[in-house]
């Protein structure tokens, strides 16, 4: 009788995946998917949504689209209908007209993501692209970003190993948005390296990526240090970063395509894999990477700092750029030798006033361990640190 029922739901699964229809799935031991959905799984890590992709990047846009529908367009509605164009009051022809420009400069598989996307979430191909465009909509409304970024290990390190904690902040009304933060993961069939990103529901570009190589990568605003200056015939940063870590299983792979690179708007792309951390300096006029502080320590914010560009340090403290890497800095000199996921979590949670970088605007913050493949992602206020083990939902081939 036990054997007859299993195969009774085995077959009403396949069942269900071939004829494209999403089955709720209960506990599957270890990781419980909650639904499926030809070949993709959703997932929960306490409250955020993980979704696992597999297959081509329209399969995967297809799955992300079918089994976040209803989240989609909650979201959309949340998010840009009204919060962006009724109360913040931004013009929806505008939201539109960005978003179609900076799509057509994708490279054409990403496109594909979005197209599947609109195959099956009930959302109209625009409201995709709009949707996926949140981040970029707070600039053109005017509103600064800044972020913070360390990176421990050697010496600074418990065991040697490297710990990343980057904190994504953006203007506090984005704290509305804190429920809808999710990781998605890529499993391509293309021979692209399976790759995973934090950020919005909605949000196929980047600012936070990690992938199967242990490759970590996330993004700043330079713009205080390398101008406004908007280069529209370029890919877009944050798609850019995206195909990085596809193509990347290594950090000379990533160092090449960072420097045969151009960036749309100038920012600081900092990276990291098992054995060393790395901030590019990176304007629309040129790139610099910037090794460690100290070694076995790195810190980033939202001015350059490397000495060859001969910019000097921000004399306003704008953005709180110089007092937060201030702070991060001695922090790391505080806990040296004794970092851990834990002590992490402890530096990112420490409050600005408090000698830290969380403020107000600190919307989430994440934490990685290349050598494990191991995320831990939080929103303050709304949830604690939750952990997603990566090596789990990778598909881990040669």
């Amino acid at each position: 009788m036990k054997i007859r029922i299993v195969l009774v739901l085995t077959m009403l699964l396949l069942f269900s995946m071939a004829f494209g229809k999403t089955l709720a799935v209960a506990g599957e031991p270890g990781l419980n998917p909650i639904a499926k959905y030809e070949g993709g799984l959703l997932y929960k890590a306490g409250k955020f949504n993980v979704v696992e992709l597999h297959g081509n990047f329209r399969q995967m846009g297809r799955q992300y689209g079918h089994l976040l529908k209803d989240d989609l367009q909650k979201f959309y509605k949340l998010a840009i209908a009204d919060i962006f164009i009724k109360e913040k009051h931004l013009e929806y022809g505008v939201a539109k007209y960005v978003s179609a420009e900076l799509f057509r400069r994708f490279p054409q598989r990403f496109k594909e993501i979005f197209y599947g996307i609109a195959e099956t979430s009930g959302m109209a191909l625009e409201e995709v692209l709009v949707l996926n465009e949140l981040v970029t909509l707070s600039h053109i409304m005017g509103d600064a970003v800044h972020c913070s970024y360390i990176a421990t290990w050697g010496d600074y390190s418990a065991d040697g190993s490297m710990i990343t904690g980057r904190h994504f902040d953006y203007p506090e009304f984005f704290n509305k948005f804190a429920d809808h933060v999710m990781v998605t993961i890529f499993n391509p069939t293309d021979g692209s390296v399976p790759t995973a990103t934090v950020g919005f529901l909605g949000g196929i570009e980047t600012v936070t990526v990690m992938n199967r190589g242990g490759l970590f990568a996330e993004v700043n605003d330079g713009t205080p240090s390398g101008g406004n200056t908007f280069m529209e015939n370029r890919i877009f940063n944050f798609i850019q970063i995206l195909d990085f870590l596809f193509n990347s299983s290594d950090m000379t792979q990533l160092d090449a395509a960072m420097f045969s690179s151009q960036p749309i708007v100038a920012i600081l792309l900092n990276v990291a894999d098992s054995n060393v951390s790395y901030s590019y300096e990176w304007p629309t006029f040129g790139i610099r990477r910037r090794v460690q502080d100290k070694p076995g320590l790195l810190v980033s914010t939202n001015h350059f700092v490397d000495p060859s560009w001969g910019i000097a340090q921000p004399s306003v403290d704008i953005f709180q750029t110089v007092s937060r890497r201030t702070n991060l800095l001695a922090l790391g000199e505080k806990y040296k030798g004794r970092f851990s996921v834990e002590v992490m979590m402890e530096v990112l949670d420490t409050p600005y006033e408090k000698g830290g970088a969380q403020r107000p605007r600190n919307i989430y913050e994440t934490i990685f361990v290349p050598k494990n493949l191991k995320l831990w992602l939080k929103t303050p206020g709304t949830s604690d640190w939750e952990a997603v083990d990566l090596e789990r939902h990778f598909d881990m081939g040669s």
